[in-house]
């Protein structure tokens, strides 16, 4: 809102496409809040498991302990989903501002960059997901993180697919009569949604809070 007020003349997707992307870089950054509170981390692994042992001292000392600063003992530490998640959140940045902004702007509109945001945070979440400890995952089996992540995805491709027809039909006067029959498709479509099962309900008891699925 800010931009657009300062720069009225700029497009509104443009001004998306310029700083929805920016989010993964906020995104990056707060978790190395996560990383000073210990909180949010990941599954309970032994240092010399896999290619935990790389990361630095400091960084394995803090994964040692828990929440309320006890120690989980030598050579255990958390998964540091902040550091995964924020080195994963800076990449995207550059790769959707300039490998997809710059690389294929032949082949992309105005707001698809913004459409990237959500896809790259549904594929960030997917994959960490399985890492997260169990304390943190919504639903018992983790399917709701699982079709959370899914959803993501989905809206970030429908938002495209969406402003390319979009673009076509105002830019092919033939195509103006698919207007209709599109609009009306996705209205049709958006009717099932009360019929499909809700992901979760909490229920709070103490200082945790379990999800389980409901239908609506």
């Amino acid at each position: 809102l800010l931009v657009h007020f300062l720069r009225p003349h700029w497009e509104k997707r443009f001004i998306i496409d310029f700083a929805v992307p920016i989010i993964l870089l906020a995104q990056a950054i707060g978790r190395t809040g996560n990383f000073t509170n210990i909180e949010v981390y990941g599954q309970l692994v032994n240092i010399n498991d896999g290619i935990w042992r790389i990361l630095p001292n400091w960084m394995l000392m803090q994964m040692n302990f828990t929440p309320t600063a006890q120690s989980l003992g030598a050579g255990m530490i958390h998964v540091p989903l902040w550091f995964i998640e924020a080195a994963i959140n800076l990449s995207g940045y550059f790769i959707i501002r300039f490998a997809v902004g710059k690389g294929l702007k032949k082949f992309i509109v105005q707001g698809d960059l913004g459409a990237c945001y959500f896809v790259w945070y549904g594929i960030v979440s997917f994959i960490l997901e399985p890492l997260r400890d169990t304390n943190y995952n919504m639903g018992t089996d983790n399917s709701w993180s699982i079709c959370n992540s899914l959803g993501y995805i989905f809206i970030g491709l429908a938002i495209a697919v969406l402003l390319h027809i979009h673009d076509a039909v105002e830019n092919n006067k033939r195509l103006k009569n698919l207007d209709l029959p599109i609009g009306g498709g996705i209205a049709l479509l958006s009717l099932a949604l009360p019929a499909m099962q809700s992901l979760t309900i909490s229920q709070s008891t103490g200082d945790f809070t379990k999800y389980s699925g409901f239908d609506i």
